[in-house]
């Protein structure tokens, strides 16, 4: 299905993806982890590495195991953070499900928030998940590669470090930390 066909979806339509969160099914989240520990055991600082992270991401976002990530893949990983189910997601949402157990993760939280928040209105909505499916997508074909998603997550990762400096050190160890379980 093109991207085109989701820039026409109700509310109603949209509301039908709820339900579902980031990590889909725990059971092969929790093996994908498992598989990662002996890698990452001893060698915690290349686990931590933005390429690294971006490819855990991918791997948990990509529910269909195609090696692609589709929009309502995309709409998926947004619905965890909508506590009030209204389909949109605001700061407050997305920055207290964030730091709920880890409250180093303001500072990040924000910034990851702004870089979703396309049209800059304070909410997530299918309007800014397109826009940011789109810009994922460096080809253009309506679809994200694991290329392609690695590429954009190590370019947001960088662009952190030129206006957080050293405090995005620190956030960013605690938020892949918590990602990747190690």
């Amino acid at each position: 299905m093109s991207i085109s066909n989701f820039t026409d979806i109700s509310s109603n339509s949209f509301s039908r993806h709820r339900g579902t969160h980031f990590f889909g099914n725990m059971k092969y989240f929790a093996l994908a982890l498992i598989a990662l520990i002996p890698a990452c055991l001893g060698q915690q600082h290349q686990c931590l590495q933005p390429d690294f992270v971006a490819h855990v991401m991918f791997v948990e976002s990509d529910k269909d195991n195609d090696a692609v990530l589709h929009l309502t893949e995309l709409i998926d990983v947004f619905d965890v953070y909508d506590a009030n189910n209204d389909t949109k997601v605001s700061r407050h949402e997305y920055v207290k499900y964030q730091t709920e157990n880890d409250p180093e993760l303001d500072g990040i939280s924000n910034a990851l928030y702004n870089v979703y928040d396309f049209n800059n209105d304070h909410h997530l909505t299918l309007d800014d998940y397109v826009a940011f499916y789109r810009s994922m997508d460096a080809d253009k074909d309506d679809s994200v590669t694991e290329p392609e998603f690695k590429t954009y997550w190590v370019q947001v990762r960088s662009s952190f470090a030129s206006f957080m400096g050293s405090a995005l050190e620190h956030s960013w160890f605690v938020y892949t930390r918590g990602i990747l379980r190690v």
